[in-house]
């Protein structure tokens, strides 16, 4: 197969990948929206109205129950604590040392895979052209012989 029909071949598979990623795309929504429009979407959801209706009633009333017992006292407290801390800038400080902290180890993960993505494409490149270098060759001496 020669190089011009090794990219024909490529460009072929390339579209044939997108036409299929984006008839994907479609179907999905597709099927979406017939799943909303059915009767089972409309029992799913009255069934969700009532679970979540039912959590909002229990969790209100264990929050009802916590707000006068102790722990809710004291979780006051340390919440006044908290506020007078952030006035004070001590809680900022924490607060930005730890996003940094979290920010420069995302950053060193993000070098690392680009570095990586680097060398492998660098290790592809280096491929590609050694293949292309030895189609493009000249014919050796026995070839030249025959």
């Amino acid at each position: 197969m020669t190089l011009d029909e090794e990219k024909e071949e490529e460009k072929k598979e390339e579209v044939n990948l997108s036409e299929e990623l984006k008839l994907l795309g479609k179907q999905f929504g597709a099927v979406v929206k017939a799943f909303m429009a059915s009767n089972e979407m409309r029992d799913v959801q009255e069934e969700l109205r009532s679970a979540w209706k039912d959590v909002a009633d229990d969790v209100q009333g264990v929050l009802g129950k916590a707000l006068e017992s102790d722990e809710a006292q004291q979780l006051r407290e340390k919440a006044e604590e908290a506020k007078s801390s952030w006035k004070e800038g001590e809680l900022q400080k924490n607060i930005r040392r730890e996003i940094s902290s979290a920010l420069h180890s995302a950053n060193e993960q993000l070098q690392a895979t680009i570095a990586n993505l680097q060398q492998k494409s660098t290790a592809g490149e280096e491929t590609s052209t050694s293949e292309q270098t030895a189609t493009a060759s000249p014919p050796s001496d026995e070839a030249k012989e025959q």
